[in-house]
């Protein structure tokens, strides 16, 4: 299975988040846990990750990516 991606964030502790959509359509975050705190890797619902809140910089950075699609696609049209 190969998972499509994009990071949204990386903290200065070397956490990632990234935005990802896995064959089967569904779309996810994946948090990558930095190699101090075992490295494990985590999937997590979208409406999970931006449960109430939850307002992180890295919900902030997802939220904006979602408002850049917004406004890309409003562009066009």
């Amino acid at each position: 299975m190969s998972n499509h991606q994009r990071e949204i964030y990386h903290s200065e502790n070397g956490d990632r988040w990234f935005l990802c959509r896995d064959d089967d359509s569904r779309v996810f975050v994946l948090h990558q846990a930095n190699m101090s705190s075992g490295g494990a890797a985590t999937k997590i619902e979208i409406g999970d990750f931006l449960g109430r809140g939850k307002a992180g910089p890295e919900h902030q950075a997802l939220v904006r990516l979602i408002g850049d699609l917004v406004d890309t696609d409003s562009a066009g049209g």
